[in-house]
Parts: C-alpha cells; sequence; structure tokens
C-alpha cells in the first residue's frame, strides 16, 4: 500500500487468463487515453454481473494538484468507483491507474466554478516503482516497430482485452476509535 500515491497491490489466488500490460514509456501530454471503471458500483454497474464502463480523454498536465509529480491530469470523465481502474493507451498498454478527481468544493470556494472533468491518474512509472518493490513480475507492451500497425489490435479489441482484465471490487473504510 502507498498512502502518499494513494494505491495498493491486492494478491488474489485467482487464474488470469486476460491481462494489462504496462506501457514501455510515462504518459505524454496530449495522448489519447481510455478509462475503464466501475462508477457508483453498481448503482450504474448492475445487472446479473457488475458491468464496467469506458471513458475517453487525453493527457491534460504531466503533473497532479499542487505540481505532484507522480500524478498527471486527464479530462476523462471518472465518477467515484473508477478508482483503481486501469488507463489505457491506444495500444493498450496501462499508462496509470484512476486515482481522483479535483475537489469541487475547493475549487467552488476559490473560483466560483465547478470543475469539468479535472482528474488524476497514478503514473505507470509510480506503479512499476511499486511492482519492482514488492518483486511483483509484470510485463511491458513492447515498443511499436516500423510495420506493427499492419497487424494491431483494434479499438474495440483492447477495450474488450482491458474490460475482461478489469474486476469489480467494493471497499468501504470505517473510521475506528483509537482507544
Amino acid at each position: 500500500s502507498d498512502p502518499v500515491n494513494d494505491i495498493s497491490v491486492l494478491k488474489s489466488n485467482r487464474d488470469v487468463s486476460n491481462k494489462i500490460d504496462l506501457s514501455s514509456n510515462s504518459v505524454i501530454k496530449g495522448e489519447d487515453i481510455f478509462v475503464i471503471g466501475y462508477p457508483f458500483g453498481t448503482f450504474l454497474s448492475g445487472g446479473l454481473m457488475p458491468q464496467s464502463k469506458t471513458t475517453k480523454g487525453i493527457v491534460s498536465s504531466l503533473q497532479g494538484p499542487n505540481n505532484f509529480y507522480n500524478w498527471f491530469q486527464m479530462d476523462a470523465a471518472i465518477q467515484p468507483g473508477n478508482s483503481g481502474g486501469p488507463i489505457i493507451d491506444t495500444r493498450g498498454g496501462l499508462k496509470g491507474v484512476t486515482v481522483a478527481s479535483a475537489d469541487y468544493k475547493v475549487i467552488f470556494q476559490e473560483f466560483e466554478e465547478f470543475p469539468e472533468n479535472i482528474n488524476f491518474g497514478v503514473k505507470v512509472d509510480i506503479v512499476r516503482n511499486i511492482l519492482d518493490a514488492n518483486e511483483i513480475n509484470y510485463e511491458v507492451k513492447e515498443e511499436e516497430g516500423f510495420l506493427d500497425f499492419l497487424f494491431a489490435d483494434t479499438t474495440e479489441e483492447i477495450i474488450k482485452n482491458s474490460d475482461k482484465s478489469t474486476l469489480y471490487l467494493e471497499c468501504w473504510a470505517k473510521n475506528i476509535p483509537q482507544e
């Protein structure tokens, strides 16, 4: 668990048939990204089994709030329930993990405006550092070769794979009084 970056790694004994490889490059300002998650949990994502939602956006800035360089800013729409979900590039490589939205109360108090699509992700570089420090194996999506575009997955295939690789997990924090 990394409380500074608001991210945790969970272990499961479940067999994994789908996975998202880490991007070999960090985020690039202006690059297209997709966010996969479960906004508002089962309220919007219910049914026989929770269904993820996908939004598209761009990397808006290479830093998070207060010049926090472990995060990046994006304009892809997210809501509570997207946290912990993958942020992928157009090749299907993990660029980051969804972490937060701009605090609308603070921004409204300061500017008397509501922020729109000012959201943040933990950079893949930080995810890689956390995995390396904990000796957790992962794979990296290789750089695209000269003719690789001929055999590249379609956007629909990339989203489908990422969707199958993203699991619904619900957890609630509870304040426990210190004795």
